[in-house]
């Protein structure tokens, strides 16, 4: 009987250890469970970061060339159109019609001229300087969205560098520093200065590669002409 009793006990005990251990197991695994899908969760809230950047910087992107290609619009059959046209006729009023683009002038050749008493060229004058102000803060906007990646530079390079570069000659008397310090359409200016020399080292090295091209071909003509 005592056996009996003894072996029960046994049982008892052994059946109470399983019991544990089986406790213990699922424990454990409903941990590693926790752990699993607290790192897919966080791999999931990464790749959605990820995809939710790209596009947002493609949206950004698209925003960007959508603007730059509005300001060409602009310059091209909107407000900016008739405003240079109005400094191109009264420029022709003045005998200046290229003075624009000609290296020896610039707003000083017209505010040269205040002193005419022709009225017809005196208010031709005013004119000139009323459209210059008026471009010249076109530009400064234009140069200042660039600068704060409002508009894609290379969009609108392509289309206003010969423009800025050749305004920003004709407007050089009139950005210089003020009693303060400061210098009216300096982002305007600093971009010009910027694509003109762009401009002028990709001449250099155009004319390089055409200089290494001819020297090529006398070589292959002296060449040809030993072996004759």
């Amino acid at each position: 009987m005592e056996n009996n009793v003894s072996k029960l006990l046994e049982i008892i005990n052994e059946i109470g250890t399983l019991t544990e251990k089986t406790t213990i197991i699922d424990s454990e695994s409903i941990d590693e469970l926790k752990v699993t899908i607290a790192f897919v969760a966080i791999i999931f809230a990464i790749i959605q970061i990820v995809l939710n950047y790209k596009h947002n910087k493609n949206t950004y992107e698209l925003n960007k060339r959508n603007n730059s290609v509005n300001y060409i619009k602009d310059s091209v059959s909107g407000t900016i159109r008739d405003i240079r046209d109005e400094l191109k006729s009264a420029l022709i009023e003045l005998d200046l019609e290229n003075a624009l683009w000609e290296n020896d002038k610039n707003i000083n050749t017209v505010l040269d001229m205040k002193d005419e008493q022709d009225d017809t060229k005196l208010k031709s004058i005013d004119i000139v300087l009323l459209k210059t102000y008026d471009l010249l803060n076109f530009y400064e906007s234009i140069a200042n969205a660039i600068n704060v990646h409002m508009l894609d530079e290379d969009i609108i390079h392509n289309y206003y560098a010969l423009i800025f570069i050749d305004f920003r000659r004709w407007t050089k008397p009139l950005i210089v520093k003020n009693n303060n310090g400061l210098m009216p359409w300096s982002q305007f200016a600093d971009i010009a200065d910027k694509w003109e020399k762009d401009f002028k080292e990709n001449i250099v090295e155009f004319e390089n590669e055409v200089n290494f091209l001819e020297k090529s071909k006398l070589k292959k003509v002296h060449k040809d002409v030993n072996k004759i």
